[in-house]
């Protein structure tokens, strides 16, 4: 499962005001592969002091992979959406080891949403000749679990201890303070990562994106928890397999109580029908 792209990425590529309906076509597109490819762990997205603006799209050193979920799960409303989840398959392996770099301009000012999403797409469509299908299938899950009841190690949430992402009213990026930290949402630390205003559903959405398998919640617990895992950002990252991931997942969650057992459920996937690399130019 490809992983979520990080808080910063939430701040520093939303919060731009809506403008009317004209083309959902970039005017000038470059599309440049990244040497080395040394890119952001899991599913993180470098910056290099160009942003993306009203008229243009700066997406520096991404894997196509990342750049997929963020243009047809993230963005699959033209509105952005940090707790989406679609595992997206298919497609050559190169698309979680290749990077690219992209620069497109806008001839007027456009929606962030409408760019991100919209536009993007349709750049991803004809520069790497993409094509998907959404269908459904049956296919091997976990389930989250309440593994002893009385071994349960989780914190209610506290007031204060998140703030509720409003995709009408986000926040202004501040770069001079400390990122906030969404509800619902992982942010890593020198501890390890924090979940804090979390159901579980949303743990079990958020662990998805590092496992091998989608992860299902049926713990019956309610309610909000702020939760800490002993497990750092690099312990997700791109040199660690899923499968492996979901491993030491396991292992985390059974110290606060919970657990992951096998099962099988109906599962929605983004498929990629057709892939190719594109003309650098």
């Amino acid at each position: 499962m490809m992983a979520r792209c990080t808080v910063a990425a939430v701040l520093l590529l939303v919060a731009v005001e809506a403008a009317p309906a004209q083309s959902r076509e970039f005017s000038v597109v470059s599309v440049k592969p990244c040497e080395g490819n040394a890119g952001p762990a899991a599913g993180g997205r470098k910056g290099d002091g160009r942003p993306s603006s009203p008229v243009r799209l700066h997406l520096p050193c991404q894997t196509v992979a990342n750049l997929i979920q963020w243009a047809y799960v993230n963005y699959a409303q033209d509105r952005f959406d940090p707790l989406a989840n679609m595992p997206v398959t298919g497609g050559p392996a190169w698309i979680n080891s290749l990077e690219y770099e992209i620069d497109a301009g806008a001839e007027t000012p456009r929606d962030s949403g409408v760019i991100n999403g919209a536009m993007l797409r349709k750049l991803l469509e004809s520069r790497f000749a993409l094509r998907t299908h959404q269908e459904k299938r049956q296919i091997p899950v976990y389930e989250l679990v309440v593994g002893n009841r009385n071994k349960l190690k989780l914190k209610r949430s506290q007031p204060g201890s998140c703030v509720v992402f409003d995709p009408e009213h986000p926040p202004t990026p501040d770069l001079s303070k400390p990122l906030l930290l969404l509800c619902g949402m992982m942010r890593g630390n020198d501890t390890g990562t924090d979940v804090n205003g979390a159901t579980m559903a949303d743990l079990a959405r958020m662990l998805s994106d590092h496992s091998d398998r989608k992860i299902v919640d049926r713990t019956g617990l309610t309610g909000t928890f702020d939760i800490h895992l002993d497990l750092y950002p690099t312990e997700f990252n791109s040199t660690v397999s899923a499968g492996e991931a979901a491993s030491r997942i396991a292992e985390e969650i059974r110290k606060i109580g919970l657990q992951l057992r096998s099962a099988r459920g109906t599962g929605e996937l983004l498929v990629i029908d057709s892939l190719s690399k594109p003309q650098e130019n």
